[in-house]
């Protein structure tokens, strides 16, 4: 008889999209014994939607073995899975350059790396995405006022306002 573990497993490695993205959403939430491994294995998953929820579970899981793989998706053409690989790599407390103990074995260690500055400190890193993400916000908000329709009453310019000017 099958297990949870197992259906987890097992809709990990289905060739549907959706089967994964609940098995990275059942492995977030109640965790699995082979978590490390099917997370490792999602996120060089060629599905976008898939390989986000599966950088989201790393960070959330703390899957520090991912910790390689994340720093390569921060060059990812997809801007969702690079944002959400930084924010999991802070999660996993990368805020900066990696130190020589989380680069990957194939890596060497290149001398100039001795002389890099330090990494940026954990309130840094949260300051600055709380100012990044305000002023996306505030960019969307600005855009939204901008594209709101004047008929709406919303935006519109008290009644009478331009009328002294046109009787001229």
């Amino acid at each position: 008889m099958a297990t949870d573990a197992d259906r987890v497993e097992s809709c990990a490695r289905s060739p549907f999209r959706n089967v994964r993205l609940y098995a990275l959403e059942k492995i977030a939430q109640e965790g699995h014994p082979k978590a490390s491994g099917l997370v490792l294995s999602l996120l060089r998953d060629p599905d976008s939607a898939v390989q986000l929820e599966a950088v989201r579970t790393a960070g959330i899981l703390q899957c520090r073995e991912a910790a390689p793989i994340l720093v390569d998706l921060l060059n990812s053409a997809e801007e969702s899975v690079a944002l959400q690989a930084a924010v999991s790599l802070g999660e996993l407390g990368h805020h900066g350059e990696l130190t020589r103990e989380t680069q990957s074995d194939h890596e060497p260690a290149s001398p100039q790396a001795d002389s890099s500055p330090e990494p940026m400190s954990e309130l840094t890193f949260y300051l600055l995405f709380f100012v990044l993400s305000a002023g996306l916000f505030m960019s969307g908000y600005l855009y939204h006022a901008e594209m709101s329709d004047p008929s709406d009453g919303e935006h519109a310019p008290p009644q009478g306002a331009g009328l002294a000017s046109s009787s001229r």
